[in-house]
């Protein structure tokens, strides 16, 4: 299996770029951060969509996952207010959602977030080596 594509905000902090500056990646998408909760989600999603964006690594969402995270907080809410009735296939669906989110234990490793301002951080560990 291929290796996953590395969003252009990593290669750039990685200064993929400056060795191998024709690989830039040109008319790329930029997405804003994810803003509040839509005003048609009731009390209940509106609260656990806060608790989402405040447990998450700051950077992870954008404004183009608004509908992923919709659906994590419907689901959320229906578990929680029944959860007896809440089936193994909505659980797996949540799961899987969540993953994408790098919000479980083993994808949380796989979610990568640049720095704010990479050059304003002292280089540590093999990265001081780098020119």
């Amino acid at each position: 299996m291929p290796a996953l594509r590395k969003p252009t905000t990593i290669l750039e902090a990685n200064g993929a770029f400056e060795r191998n500056p024709a690989r830039t990646r040109t008319n790329e998408p930029k997405a804003s951060g994810i803003g509040p909760a839509p005003a048609y989600l009731d009390e209940q999603e509106q609260g656990i969509w806060d608790e989402i964006v405040r447990n998450c690594a700051a950077g992870v969402f954008q404004s183009s996952d608004r509908v992923l995270l919709e659906g994590i907080c419907r689901l959320i809410r229906t578990w929680r207010t029944d959860p007896y009735h809440f089936g193994t296939k909505s659980m797996t669906l949540l799961l899987s959602m969540l993953a994408r989110c790098g919000m479980t234990p083993s994808d949380r490793s796989r979610v990568s977030v640049p720095p704010s301002d990479p050059k304003d951080k002292p280089k540590t560990g093999l990265a001081s080596f780098r020119r």
